[in-house]
């Protein structure tokens, strides 16, 4: 059994900035967007207890040049602590789950590249496989690329967008750098030290020779081959069709202009902390048209509507009107909600939520933000308007005093009125100036949709008191 008791020694001592900067990398990655909402959609996902595999003393690949390395008892510690800290196995789970994700990829790039089947491992060392990796050297996504190589390669960065964070293409394109490496310098050994630490550094050592690497270099090249036979041997249950389960729920869209994301959230509800989450790609909080490589993907019933809502959204501007007492709410979900529980929270109906939100059903998501069809704060129930508290229209002093009106006229139909859209409005902009109107009623009196456009004419129907 894989070996995991008590850390005799000072784990940073024996690792210097190996295993700081390892330890940083996988609990950032076991935390990441994706690991997150998987384990918040099934608590007991990574829960199960799992059965380790025998260590080595002596792993082999003469491929990278050395007959084999003899793990110590210190790197052991080092290894068993990174991947199992303090004995508990759910990091090891997470982040197998994610091979289980993207391995299938890596595999079979390096394979066409002809490369050591062990460097299909090599993002667990650079990013621990973590699309989102960004370092304090400028490395960033799965193959912790650095800019310059980045470049080299034909990846697009931007200040809104950047390659390196991608799946496929970039993946291909690290395994095509490996084996232009290998192929310039004809040692694999050399190759994979170049790509993790850049050919000055590597071609100034004396000598390439694992025992005359600096002890961090060692330890990184005896990970990737201590973590190639540790995750050869594993047998854990295969998690990949929980993560597409996860994407199913978020459909591709292609934007005519450049929007904010943040347009999105306020006249969607679009969870932006997701739309990060599916598009680690995304760099900025602008959402670009038809210049990048792959769509971007936001939560399906909103891709459904995506295309009648642009020229709203291309028109929304960031700015965050005066609060008032008609100002819609919203309710980020929390692990454990239910439809029920919040309607109940907020004193509305189930049904006023699920039209207010567009729901089909009553299955919502943590994380998730929710309209409130309703003015008052949660858990009150909404005081009844004072009479004299209603508001009054200004009088000129030079006006006549108006009658007394008839009985009868408090029975007479609501007038309308005509409403010119201005540059910068929406729906639920128009509809906050008029108490009590909403959004499906100027939907209803207008026979319109979402989509609104400077200078047309709405009409308003003041509701009765």
């Amino acid at each position: 059994m894989l070996f995991l008791g008590v850390i005799a020694l000072p784990i940073q001592s024996l690792g210097q900035s190996f295993y700081p900067s390892m330890e940083k990398r996988f609990s950032q990655s076991e935390h990441q967007w994706l690991v997150a909402t998987l384990e918040a959609q099934s608590p007991m996902l990574f829960q199960k207890k799992i059965v380790l595999p025998a260590l080595w003393d002596t792993l082999s690949h003469l491929q990278w040049g050395t007959a084999h390395w003899t793990i110590s008892n210190e790197e052991r510690q080092i290894f068993n602590a990174l991947w199992c800290p303090k004995g508990n196995t759910t990091r090891l789970q997470k982040i197998v789950s994610l091979l289980d994700l993207y391995g299938p990829l890596f595999k079979k790039s390096i394979a066409q590249q002809g490369l050591d089947p062990a460097l299909q491992w090599l993002p667990v060392l650079t990013s621990g496989v973590n699309q989102h990796y960004n370092d304090s050297l400028g490395r960033r996504g799965l193959w912790g690329l650095d800019y310059l190589t980045a470049r080299k390669l034909g990846l697009q960065i931007t200040e809104d967008w950047d390659d390196r964070c991608g799946g496929d293409y970039t993946t291909s394109s690290a395994a095509m750098y490996l084996h232009e490496l290998q192929a310039k310098h004809q040692n694999g050994f050399a190759a994979l030290l170049i790509f993790l630490h850049g050919a000055p550094q590597v071609l100034a050592l004396p000598s390439t020779d694992y025992n005359a690497l600096p002890r961090d270099w060692q330890l990184e090249i005896s990970f990737l081959i201590y973590s190639d036979h540790l995750l050869r041997a594993l047998r854990l249950d295969n998690q990949q069709h929980h993560y597409f389960d996860l994407m199913g729920l978020y459909a591709p869209i292609r934007a005519r202009d450049t929007l904010d994301s943040k347009a999105l959230e306020a006249c969607m509800s679009e969870d932006l902390t997701a739309l990060k989450g599916m598009n680690p790609t995304m760099t900025s909080t602008r959402i670009l048209p038809g210049v990048t490589k792959v769509p971007y993907f936001i939560s399906i019933d909103n891709a459904q509507r995506f295309a009648s809502m642009q020229d709203s959204l291309s028109r929304w501007k960031n700015t965050r009107p005066t609060p008032s007492a008609d100002a819609p709410r919203y309710h980020k979900v929390k692990r454990g909600e239910s439809l029920g529980s919040i309607a109940k929270k907020y004193r509305v109906g189930v049904k006023q939520l699920q039209k207010a939100n567009q729901l089909k059903g009553s299955k919502i998501r943590p994380g998730q933000m929710l309209v409130i069809p309703t003015n008052h704060e949660p858990g009150q129930v909404k005081p009844k308007q004072d009479a004299a508290a209603m508001p009054v229209a200004p009088v000129s002093p030079d006006a006549p005093k108006a009658e007394k009106a008839p009985e009868k006229d408090k029975k007479s139909p609501p007038k309308e009125e005509v409403y010119v859209v201005k540059p910068g409005d929406s729906l639920w902009k128009i509809a906050r100036k008029y108490r009590g109107v909403t959004e499906e009623d100027l939907k209803r009196w207008n026979n319109i949709g979402d989509d609104i456009r400077p200078g047309q004419k709405l009409k308003i129907r003041q509701k009765k008191k």
